[in-house]
């Protein structure tokens, strides 16, 4: 029997992604329901340590057989009701970072190449650019779907090397909360149920709120749990 819960995410170190470029390298504000999966599956799956190393990128259409699926993660603030109760509203746009130069001839991302300085010397081009991530602070909201109850971790880990630590906590449905996200990238290769969701789209909200990003990172906004819960039937409910 499918279960959905929502789950808010806060980030405990700043994260970087390479998502949108413009003069540089930018971190989307939002969390990819591709990184949380995998990065879930890594602490559920004992043998996914083993087979993500021996291969160059994941195979999507594998998705289908863990049994469990995290939604993109949208930016919230949270706030306490009177009665001591979560609730969060969509915040738009999360903090960022300052932004950072990195000079990619030094190999930078943790350790010098000291025959590239060395080499880069010699040479009149530098290849620098800027890189912004989003802040630690930040929280999200994603929905958990599962074919069953699973325990969720109270930390995982994703960004570029894995430095950036999440922090999750369920929390109750926001009954009024219409704008879920989902991919429509991961809809079409895993799940197969893009069209399905375009109509609910058209049909039931009367319009289609879509933000491209990547090849792999497509966004398909404002569902609420019930419209959720209706395109992912057939895929957790067998």
């Amino acid at each position: 029997m499918m279960e959905i819960r929502a789950i808010k995410i806060k980030l405990l170190n700043h994260l970087f992604y390479h998502t949108e470029i413009s003069n540089g390298s930018i971190t989307g504000g939002f969390l990819g329901d591709l990184a949380l999966t995998y990065a879930l599956n890594k602490v559920l799956n004992d043998r996914a340590n083993v087979y993500e190393y021996s291969r160059l990128k994941p195979e999507y259409r594998e998705i289908i057989d863990f049994g469990y699926y995290f939604t993109v993660g949208k930016p919230v603030k949270l706030k306490e009701t009177k009665s001591n109760k979560l609730t969060y509203a969509y915040s738009g746009k999360p903090i960022r970072t300052g932004s950072y130069t990195r000079n990619t001839l030094f190999n930078t991302d943790g350790f010098y190449d000291i025959k590239s300085i060395e080499k880069s010397g010699k040479s009149p081009f530098k290849n620098l650019i800027h890189t912004q991530g989003v802040a630690l602070g930040n929280e999200f909201v994603a929905l958990l779907i599962s074919k069953e109850n699973i325990e969720i971790p109270k930390t995982l880990r994703i960004g570029n090397q894995k430095e950036t630590l999440l922090e999750f906590l369920e929390i109750p449905f926001d009954k009024t909360d219409n704008d879920f996200w989902l991919n429509a990238y991961t809809l079409k290769i895993v799940f197969d149920n893009l069209k399905m969701a375009m109509d609910i789209s058209v049909e039931e909200n009367g319009t289609v709120n879509y933000q491209y990003v990547l090849e792999n990172y497509a966004l398909l906004k404002g569902f609420s749990v019930e419209q959720v819960e209706k395109i992912f039937s057939q895929n957790f409910n067998n």
